[in-house]
């Protein structure tokens, strides 16, 4: 961006100072801003981590108005049921793009932001905010998934920090930085925040290091996934047919999560992830031993709902997965549909008898409602977050065990479901109290 020597350029101090008046006196309660949970992106997890924190949000500052960024344009109203009552917030629009003259260019954004340049609606938003959250998807603050997403993830923690906004780092995962530039830059970006938590013990550690002083790590936290505290909710939309017919029959449901990103090509997955077995063959071997060994019914649940054809797509992966079946078994297994937001869809999780996934937050939805739940891992985040519920044991792990070894693991999980299930309900309530609990600190730092 080219500026001349007249553009009204200011030092951060007068930024601050400028916000601050122009808040006390538009008198309106507190703006909060949230990064990094982008409800338009197809991935359910990501929806989650958007809508449990605005429910925190919402219990601590019932009045305040609460900026969700997001892939959209400009800045509109939205709203979304919680608890009960309809919850009203702002969506605006911030991501990267080459057209530098739209308001929702990331890059322009943050030049604005950084050299006082508050021309647009959005960067004024920012500007006058109290208080930034920042998610970053949950594992998006790292270099693993290339150069310009950790660009684009580190530039909206900029944005906040250059505008003079505290910045709160929620629950989320750190890492790893495979360049050197890139961990300075992540160690700039937690010291410059005024909190930053992990989501588990594992986490917490990556955050000690990255911690360059003692006051730097008085201010980071070990804490728990935001997406625990999602409201399950009964869909307004209704139940398919044949699924209320199992429900009202009170059949065993068995859920299963089907990771398009790793069925559709499990040979990638082996390089991506490290996976020692074939994930395809360990989903369709689980599928088939769960109808043939028990009474009862097979739900598969998309919970990244991309369209048909897209590598991502859960949708597909699990028609696929249900195809190769027998038509005998295939007539005890349903697709859950893909119009049924994050809410309704861990209402559907929580109606099973037993549940598994591979997408870590279908399996939050599990643990959260005290469903006995196993998971297929493809990271260490995965045995980190059933670590904090008791149950690390149902966690099996393709990236060292062979397909019959993590088909094993899964069918004995589904065996104990009882036992199961008493672990998961006092670990629930636990659970719930720490979700709270760390909702109160960070959000206390602006009170």
């Amino acid at each position: 961006m080219v500026m001349s020597k007249g553009t009204a350029v200011l030092d951060k101090k007068s930024r601050v100072e400028g916000g601050q008046q122009e808040k006390a006196e538009r008198g309106k309660g507190k703006r909060i801003l949230l990064f990094g949970a982008s409800p338009d992106t197809g991935n359910m997890g990501v929806n989650a981590l958007c809508y449990s924190t605005l429910r925190a949000v919402a219990r601590v500052y019932p009045e305040a108005e609460v900026v969700v960024f997001d892939y959209g344009r400009g800045v509109r109203e939205d709203s979304t049921p919680l608890d009960g009552k309809e919850y009203g917030f702002k969506r605006a629009g911030m991501h990267h793009s080459r057209r530098f003259y739209r308001p929702e260019n990331l890059w322009v954004m943050h030049k604005r932001l950084k050299f006082g340049i508050f021309n647009n609606e959005i960067s004024q938003l920012i500007r006058t905010a109290d208080l930034a959250l920042d998610l970053s998807a949950g594992d998006s603050f790292t270099d693993l998934y290339g150069q310009s997403r950790f660009n684009s993830v580190a530039l909206t923690k900029l944005c906040a920090l250059d505008a003079g906004v505290p910045l709160a780092l929620l629950p989320q995962t750190y890492g790893p930085f495979g360049k050197p530039e890139n961990l300075a830059k992540a160690r700039e970006l937690v010291g410059r925040s005024v909190c930053a938590w992990s989501r588990d013990p594992e986490g917490f550690e990556v955050l000690q290091d990255l911690a360059r002083s003692e006051e730097e790590k008085a201010k980071i936290h070990n804490g728990i996934d935001m997406a625990f505290g999602l409201e399950p909710r009964a869909p307004e939309k209704g139940i398919p047919r044949e699924l209320e017919g199992w429900l009202s029959a009170g059949e065993p449901i068995f859920g299963l999560n089907v990771s398009g990103l790793i069925y559709h090509d499990p040979e990638r997955a082996k390089t991506a992830f490290s996976f020692k077995a074939d994930y395809r063959q360990i989903i369709d071997q689980c599928l088939e031993r769960i109808l043939q060994e028990n009474e009862g019914r097979v739900l598969l649940l998309p919970h990244v709902l991309t369209p048909k054809g897209h590598y991502e797509s859960d949708l597909e992966a699990s028609e696929k997965a249900k195809a190769k079946l027998a038509p005998s078994l295939q007539e005890r297994v349903q697709v859950l549909p893909t119009d049924y937001d994050q809410s309704e869809l861990k209402w559907f999780i929580s109606k099973c008898a037993w549940f598994c996934g591979t997408r870590m937050h279908s399996t939050i939805a599990g643990l959260s409602t005290a469903t006995p739940t196993a998971a297929i891992a493809y990271s260490l985040k995965t045995r980190g977050v059933f670590k904090t519920m008791n149950c690390e044991g149902e966690v099996a792990d393709p990236r060292h065990e062979d397909e019959e070894s993590v088909v094993q693991t899964l069918l004995d999980s589904l065996q104990r479901r009882e036992a199961l299930r008493k672990i998961l309900l006092p670990a629930k309530e636990s659970i719930e109290r720490r979700w709270e609990s760390q909702a109160q600190s960070f959000l206390a730092l602006n009170k």
